[in-house]
């Protein structure tokens, strides 16, 4: 078991690969995240759909929002004002997307 402040002695393949180091690892992130004013969702499904949506339903309130397709924590929102979290996704995307397909 582990907690932020241990110094890991494994590759992150033999890490993740306990689910419970997992559940753990994502735990901690999320709190990170939030300790720092990000809004945080986890995906419960489909990873994908879950950032195209955010992105989608968070744009018209942010400043600049950034997607990379490489890298599962990819929606990265930038907001000038504090008017609070984000909303909840709307469900506007129901099916896998490329890269390319995706414009905001």
């Amino acid at each position: 078991m582990f907690h932020e402040r241990t110094v890991l002695q494994y590759t992150q393949e033999k890490l993740l690969a306990n689910e419970c180091n997992k559940k753990r690892f994502i735990e901690l992130l999320k709190k990170a995240f939030q300790k720092a004013n990000i809004c945080v969702q986890q995906a419960v499904e489909d990873a994908g759909l879950t950032i195209v949506n955010t992105a989608i339903s968070v744009a018209p309130q942010n400043d600049d929002v950034r997607m990379s397709c490489e890298n599962p924590m990819s929606v990265i929102l930038d907001n000038e004002s504090d008017e609070g979290d984000a909303p909840a996704p709307s469900g506007m995307v129901d099916e896998q997307l490329e890269c390319e397909d995706i414009e905001l």
